[in-house]
């Protein structure tokens, strides 16, 4: 697949242009990592997650898709990346992803799926749940992530950084 090159106004710098997606991991007071499941999944646990859309921050994005997944019962207070990474998406017309995992605290709220998780079941997991296999997680898949994820929440968890409260 041939990815479309942006160009500065000058000409002098091309910037690859790539489809990207959030992945949200949020994460409780018990250290505990939120997950759905949506029936047409087959029974597999994900966090929630979706495509950052033009003119979208990575922190909007993951805001956005927080309310359409989660409901707006949730108070999140977002707390920074985790991890970036490009990989192969398995639809071949897309190409590769930009996948950005960010970590959110939950500082309370009752999540009740809406929009394309509507009728998904809802619980938080530990990660030695998830790494025992107790929970079949397909997203994100890799161990070291959610750890990763667990630390930058273990980070700032206590930091001074505002909840954002988007409920309407």
């Amino acid at each position: 697949m041939t990815r479309p090159i942006l160009h500065n106004s000058s000409g002098t710098r091309a910037f690859a242009c790539w489809p990207a997606a959030v992945l949200l991991a949020i994460f409780d007071r018990e250290e505990r990592l939120l997950v759905l499941s949506r029936a047409r999944g087959g029974g597999r646990w994900e966090v929630p997650s979706g495509a950052i859309e033009a003119g979208e921050t990575v922190l909007g994005a993951t805001m956005r898709e927080a309310r359409e997944e989660l409901g707006p019962g949730p108070v999140l207070r977002p707390l920074g990346t985790a991890h970036v990474e490009v990989f192969p998406y398995y639809d071949p017309a897309v190409g590769d992803l930009l996948s950005v995992t960010y970590v959110l605290a939950c500082e309370g709220g009752e999540v009740v799926p809406a929009d394309d998780m509507a009728g998904a079941s809802v619980r938080w997991a530990s990660l030695d749940e998830i790494d025992r296999g107790e929970i079949d997680l397909a997203v994100p898949v890799q161990p070291w992530l959610r750890r990763r994820a667990l630390e930058v929440y273990r980070l700032w968890r206590d930091a001074e950084i505002p909840a954002l409260d988007w409920r309407p």
